[in-house]
């Protein structure tokens, strides 16, 4: 029997030949100063399609030699966020929310696409914030979090071994 870490490779995102399909509108109010509006809240949409996939490989485990054949699993691309910036004079915050699923691509669900044992999708939730005071014309304070994080229950099988990288379960920043 294989050990089921070896049939768990990172799975890599690669583009699938058909554009996603992305939308981002958006509201400004209030008066204009420094090339921004008050208040700016936008949301984005995301749709498309991914294909992941592992390369064929042998593996050698308890001094048996196996292969392991490329896999391939193409997976719906889609997301949903919102953004909300408040530029005051001397303070601010800006911040983003988002949900997603199969969005390595994007940079997001910490690069993970699919479970690569059962083929799912991995969802995400994420978003970060920031506020900023300007102390003076040339210094300015930012304090700010973000956190990415995919759904536990997608990765409820690979999630074992956290010091393996194709196993990632959370990132924040601060």
């Amino acid at each position: 029997m294989v050990n089921d870490d070896l049939l768990l490779p990172t799975a890599r995102a690669i583009n699938n030949g058909i554009p996603n399909i992305e939308a981002r509108p958006g509201l400004e109010l209030g008066p204009e100063q420094n090339g921004h509006r008050l208040w700016e809240v936008r949301t984005s949409g995301l749709w498309g399609k991914t294909r992941a996939s592992t390369a064929a490989r042998f593996v050698l485990d308890n001094n048996e030699l196996f292969f392991l054949p490329e896999a391939n699993n193409v997976s719906t691309t889609t997301g949903g966020r919102i953004d909300v910036q408040l530029y005051g004079e001397r303070a601010g915050f800006r911040g983003k929310f988002c949900i997603a699923q199969a969005v390595d691509t994007y940079f997001a669900a910490v690069r993970q696409t699919l479970n690569p044992q059962i083929g799912d999708d991995i969802r995400f939730i994420g978003g970060w914030g920031e506020v900023y005071y300007k102390l003076n014309k040339c210094v300015i304070v930012y304090v700010g979090y973000g956190i990415n994080d995919p759904r536990n229950q997608d990765l409820s099988l690979i999630a074992t071994d956290v010091n393996n990288p194709s196993k990632r379960t959370l990132n924040q920043v601060i």
